[in-house]
């Protein structure tokens, strides 16, 4: 199977991803507020994705969780194909962060109907989503620099 073009995945993949993973948000919100007044302070993710916070809407957070890092793994193959050439030294660190990042945010949304309360292992999945993504970023920028884009 061929990686999707980078300006496919640009255009696309990556917007696509961004709504389906607001729209599981604003669907589990809705859910989640209904019944009670709105508090923004308290729809945060992990409330939205959790059967005890929100069992009736916790589904769609999860979902939109699982199916926006899905649809964002095909991006990080195109876009590691086409820095391997230039920087494998930094791509291959960057590529392992980012799937690191993608696996525990996959992780997260099919483990939702498993976890119960803010379990330990919700938390180190969610902390684990943001590290490695953000460490993947500073190795796309850090490229970036190198190069003098």
């Amino acid at each position: 199977m061929r990686s999707p073009t980078a300006r496919f995945a640009r255009r696309v993949l990556i917007p696509a991803s961004y709504l389906i993973f607001l729209a599981g948000l604003l669907v589990s919100g809705v859910v989640f507020y209904r019944g009670r007044s709105f508090d923004p302070k308290a729809a945060i993710f992990s409330d939205l994705q959790s059967p005890d916070e929100n069992p009736h809407g916790y589904g769609a957070a999860a979902a939109g969780t699982s199916l926006c890092a899905m649809l964002l793994a095909p991006d990080a193959v195109t876009f590691c194909v086409r820095l391997w050439r230039r920087r494998p030294l930094l791509t291959l660190p960057g590529a392992v962060w980012f799937a690191a990042g993608l696996g525990s945010a996959i992780a997260i949304g099919f483990l939702a109907p498993l976890t119960r309360g803010y379990s330990p292992l919700h938390v180190q999945l969610a902390y684990a989503a943001f590290a490695a993504s953000a460490a993947a970023l500073s190795f796309i920028s850090w490229r970036r620099e190198l190069r003098g884009d």
